[in-house]
């Protein structure tokens, strides 16, 4: 969206709102480049049973300026947060038996049967969070580079005027 100058500045405020277009339109580049560097970081990070989560790992449009990068398996929260007592709810997982009046399983070899039994759940995963810590610095210096000289480009074409 252009800035919009009120009042008569000598025709120099359509020139500010072109200017403001094009710094709008190189911070979107920006985004999507660094949303690309997590993305590729994220994979790195994600753990690698399977490749399912790593690969699922995707960029999207969000906005004029958001862009999301995450897994889009429904699991990837579940891997990242973490479930049951190390999950967001932080109380463990019970199982029950619905149909009939025991579980039934084997554990060290033998059959076991329960009514119920508790799943502590799954530690988290941080792995995005790890990705966009890994890149910090890379991110500060990358967008300021860019955006400095987006900034400087369009503040000359003013200068021409």
């Amino acid at each position: 969206m252009p800035a919009h100058v009120m009042g008569d500045h000598g025709g120099i405020a359509p020139t500010i709102g072109d200017t403001m277009s094009e710094v709008l339109k190189k911070a979107k580049q920006v985004l999507w480049r660094i949303a690309e560097r997590i993305r590729e970081e994220a994979y790195d990070e994600s753990p690698k049973r399977s490749t399912d989560l790593a690969r699922s790992i995707i960029v999207t449009d969000e906005g004029p300026l958001a862009v999301a990068v995450g897994p889009s398996v429904d699991y990837g929260l579940y891997v990242h947060e973490g479930t049951g007592e190390h999950g967001p709810k932080k109380r463990p997982i019970v199982i029950k038996a619905k149909k009939k009046k025991a579980l039934h399983f084997k554990m060290n070899g033998e059959g076991v049967f329960a009514k119920s039994v508790v799943n502590p759940g799954q530690k988290p995963n941080p792995f995005m969070d790890r990705a966009v810590d890994n890149l910090d610095d890379w991110i500060v210096e990358y967008a300021a580079e860019e955006m400095a000289d987006a900034v400087l480009i369009d503040l000359r074409k003013i200068d021409r005027l």
